[in-house]
């Protein structure tokens, strides 16, 4: 589920960590964005992103996904 969060609300971390991508603090604050974001869903979002994790380890991730 934190692989579906982590690339379906990629923009809201994104701002959470507060540098860009490629940026050499940007590695070292993925996971607090990550963590604080997770922290803000609701149980109902959490729900949903774990049947999309789940139907992506049924079959596999939209090609878009697999290419990152």
């Amino acid at each position: 589920m934190r692989k579906v969060v982590g690339v379906k609300k990629r923009d809201e971390i994104d701002q959470e960590i507060g540098v860009g991508a490629g940026q050499p603090d940007y590695m070292a604050g993925y996971a607090k964005g990550l963590n604080a974001v997770l922290g803000r869903m609701t149980e109902e979002e959490k729900r949903d992103y774990t049947e999309i994790a789940n139907e992506w380890n049924k079959s596999h991730p939209p090609r878009e996904v697999q290419a990152r």
